[in-house]
């Protein structure tokens, strides 16, 4: 009986033992399923933040705007008031084109000593062209028209002008300018006796510019010729109330003063009329002066 119960015991024993051992070895492979699963998990993490990261750098690419020009960009160095090449001129009659800011919004006109502002308009949008650019145009009026900006210089200083508005074509440089000055510097080439229409109105605002208040120009007046009694040519400058800066400072348009009277005499000699005398006085006796 006694051995019986040895014998038991020994199997019990075994038993454990057997039942321990096989819990020792079914462990490892458990944290070894564990330990692989965990790499896997942590692979596909890394893989998927990857492909995140990739694809978030490529909407970046593709979602950046193309930078292109604004109104402001290519109209910016061109608000010098330019002359007319004598080549595109109608009639003798030198204009001026000119762009400018006011009010953030971007203008261009064009006028002349002897009508003042004639053409003129908001520039409502742009678009490049080929060799410049082609502007959407709205007159004060409310007029819509295009205008086609070309450029004649690789540095975009110069230019041509054209539009169906006023059937305007011109070509505007600041080489012209020189010219012109150049020309009238040298007395010696006009003859003072037999002025055109537009070389008295050039010479009489030489005089008659030193009195305009700053904030006005040329552009803020016109002129009138009138035949003397004397059989003489004088021309009047007068306000032009219907300009953009004469209707900011809120002048009456009904009016248009005369400010100054010029001419030239027998001599060639420039005059300016004396409103306390009632008389003519002279004030250059060659041209350009």
């Amino acid at each position: 009986m006694q051995k019986l119960i040895k014998i038991s015991a020994l199997s019990l024993i075994s038993l454990l033992i057997l039942s321990g051992c096989g819990k020792q070895a079914a462990q490892p492979a458990k944290n070894s399923s564990s330990s692989k699963s965990s790499q896997v998990v942590k692979a596909a993490s890394s893989k998927a933040s990857s492909r995140q990261s990739s694809q978030s750098v490529t909407q970046a690419k593709t979602t950046k705007p193309a930078k292109t020009d604004t109104v402001g960009d290519a109209l910016a160095n061109l608000t010098t008031k330019l002359p007319e090449d004598t080549a595109t001129q109608n009639n003798n009659e030198l204009t001026y084109s000119r762009f400018y800011q006011s009010n953030q919004h971007w203008y261009w006109e064009l006028s002349s000593s002897k009508r003042g502002v004639f053409a003129e308009g908001q520039v409502k949008s742009l678009s490049k062209q080929s060799g410049g650019y082609l502007l959407s145009m709205q007159s004060s009026a409310g007029q819509q028209y295009q205008l086609q900006l070309t450029w004649l210089d690789d540095q975009h200083q110069s230019y041509q002008v054209q539009t169906s508005y006023l059937s305007i074509s011109g070509k505007y440089s600041a080489d012209y300018a020189n010219q012109s000055s150049q020309s009238s510097a040298n007395g010696s080439n006009v003859d003072t006796k037999n002025l055109t229409e537009d070389q008295l109105i050039d010479w009489a605002w030489l005089h008659y510019a030193p009195n305009v208040r700053s904030g006005f120009g040329r552009e803020d007046f016109f002129f009138m010729f009138n035949q003397e009694d004397d059989g003489t040519v004088s021309v009047d400058i007068r306000e032009n109330h219907d300009s953009k800066h004469m209707r900011a400072a809120h002048m009456a348009r009904s009016v248009a003063p005369r400010v100054a009277t010029y001419r030239v005499n027998a001599k060639g000699e420039l005059e300016s009329y004396d409103v306390a005398h009632n008389s003519y006085k002279v004030v250059a006796t060659q041209y350009g002066e």
